[in-house]
Order: C-alpha cells, then sequence, then structure tokens
C-alpha cells in the first residue's frame, strides 16, 4: 500500500503507464546504401541480401525485417523465373 501511495504523491496518478513503443529498424538509417546496393546488383536473393547486409553494414538482422524494410523503401526483390512456364502443367 505504501508504495501506491508514494507513486500516487509522485506522479499525482495511479493510472497504468505505456508499454512498450515504436521499436525503430535497425536498417532506418542505412535506406540510401541498402537503395545504392540493390541498384548495382538488383538480381539478389533475399538470403544473399541479408549476408551482404551483415558483412558491409554490421547490422545483423532477419528475412523478415529485410522484407519488411525492402517494402517500407518501395523496393522490390520479388524474382520471375527464368525459363518460361510449360503449357502442358498448371502455372
Amino acid at each position: 500500500m505504501e508504495r501506491y501511495a508514494a507513486r500516487f504523491e509522485a506522479e499525482g496518478t495511479l493510472a497504468a503507464k505505456p508499454k512498450g513503443g515504436r521499436r525503430r529498424a535497425r536498417l532506418e538509417a542505412h535506406g540510401q546504401r541498402l537503395r545504392e546496393g540493390i541498384s548495382v546488383e538488383p538480381d539478389l536473393t533475399l538470403a544473399e541480401l541479408q549476408e551482404r547486409v551483415k558483412k558491409r553494414l554490421r547490422v545483423p538482422l532477419g528475412l523478415n525485417a529485410l522484407w519488411h524494410t525492402l517494402r517500407r523503401l518501395g523496393l522490390s526483390y520479388k524474382k520471375r523465373p527464368s525459363a518460361l512456364p510449360s503449357r502442358s502443367a498448371r502455372t
């Protein structure tokens, strides 16, 4: 009970404090360098790009975080098949 009284005296309220908050993206400061790197090597897969980011920018991150960063920057990484689809098989 003393704890609540002390908090009310210090803060003027017993309401719950806000939780969490927005976490900043690890690559937020590297957006321009990421754009330049992709323009030089546009055919990288996500895994290859992840390795390059880890080595060159020294920012470890998962594939999902990288995917969200690319999407936020308006960059595409989707690969197209190198061969035409088969006409006999469903696509």
